[in-house]
């Protein structure tokens, strides 16, 4: 909140997410600010070899986006809100509740790529973001094509009420036409007035 360099009413910053700490830091010389076998980090986005204080490298990125990703379709962190120690421990020992359970509304194949992100084992998740990215569009693609047909598979699927209906309204329309020009009615002589009252 104190810093004068953070503005939040940046027109041009909509619909862009951004992350401005992800719990790592760097010298301005590029050196890392992070030692080898140290846990430093965020414990809710920190993976297991980064809490065990082993190597890291690229995919343990991909377990924290994973965490990201989990965090914003579930709306809770994937390990809980406890004490750090009780977030490292759960990241190496549980698995997070099914995001379906938070959320059942979510795609399935979002669900998958959550999971994948967030394999306990850096040899089991994504290798490379490239590959996450091509999932994703995919993904985007296919609830894009998804909506465009929902009114076309809702007319499919209802084309024997819809048949009914217009079946019944053409015949309707038909009995009103017979009825006011086919059929010849009683009624009043023009030119023989006659008085009511």
């Amino acid at each position: 909140d104190s810093d004068p360099d953070i503005t939040t009413d940046v027109p041009e910053c909509h619909e862009q997410a951004k992350i401005t700490d992800f719990g790592l830091a760097l010298l301005p010389e590029g050196q890392r600010l992070t030692l080898s076998h140290s846990r430093l980090g965020t414990p809710a986005f920190m993976s297991p070899e980064q809490v065990l204080g082993e190597e890291v490298d690229h995919r343990t990125d991909i377990w924290s986006l994973g965490a990201v990703l989990y965090n914003m379709v579930g709306g809770e962190p994937p390990f809980g809100t406890g004490s750090p120690q009780a977030i490292m421990y759960a990241v190496q020992h549980s698995d997070p509740p099914p995001v379906a359970e938070l959320r059942p509304d979510v795609p399935p194949e979002l669900v998958w790529i959550i999971n994948k992100c967030l394999r306990k084992a850096p040899d089991d998740r994504y290798q490379h973001t490239a590959a996450m990215l091509c999932d994703l569009r995919l993904l985007r693609q296919k609830i894009t094509a998804g909506r465009r047909r929902d009114l076309g598979s809702w007319i499919l699927e209802n084309r024997g009420r819809m048949l009914t209906l217009g079946t019944g309204l053409v015949a309707i329309a038909l009995a009103l036409m017979i009825y006011k020009f086919a059929i010849p009615r009683p009624g009043l002589q023009l030119g023989h007035p006659r008085q009511v009252t």
